[in-house]
């Protein structure tokens, strides 16, 4: 099976606003929470040592880096600076914040429920943030969920309006 987007957005939904008292919660939980919405909706585990290439969580004290840190998560999903693994995304695709507020509906066409969507450092491209798209009703209508700041449906482009920096970079993972 693969990943089932409909079941990763009804986690985000449900749990957005109140911690799943099944999984520890953590001061800056956002790559925990995405992370359970992905796991939610099948996408299997990878259990290994500590390199980019695992993603998984057996207990606190048994878990990768990369199901809780925002840039450790960046590195498994994705191909960044130096990584001798590849990534699991399907589709990786970097914006600008003016990119996306100049093309809202061409960068909405690409987005779908069940993406993830991280926010880099513009000096470092290190994430610092991840969150999940958790309903579009058009290309211009997008939302998403959030923990550490916690975030339920909130308007996608009004947080890239408003919530990050300019010289931010924004990538969504498919």
């Amino acid at each position: 099976m693969g990943y089932y987007r409909a079941g990763a957005a009804a986690y985000a939904q449900n749990h957005a606003l109140s911690y799943n008292s099944d999984w520890p919660a953590y001061s800056a939980d956002c790559a925990n929470f995405v992370s359970q919405c992905l796991y939610t909706g099948y996408m299997p585990m990878l259990k290994g040592g500590g390199t980019d290439q695992y993603w998984y969580y057996t207990s606190a004290s048994d878990r990768a880096p990369s199901w809780t840190g925002a840039d450790f998560f960046m590195r498994h999903w994705t191909k960044v600076r130096l990584s001798s693994y590849n990534g699991r995304a399907y589709a990786v695709k970097i914006y600008s914040r003016d990119y996306i507020l100049k093309n809202k509906a061409t960068v909405g066409s690409s987005i779908s429920i069940g993406d993830v969507v991280q926010y880099l450092d513009g000096e470092t491209s290190h994430a610092y943030h991840t969150t999940i798209i958790s309903q579009k009703t058009s290309n211009t209508e997008i939302k998403f969920c959030a923990h550490t700041s916690n975030r339920r449906n909130e308007d996608w482009f009004n947080y890239i309006q408003n919530g990050i920096g300019a010289n931010e970079w924004i990538v969504v993972i498919k």
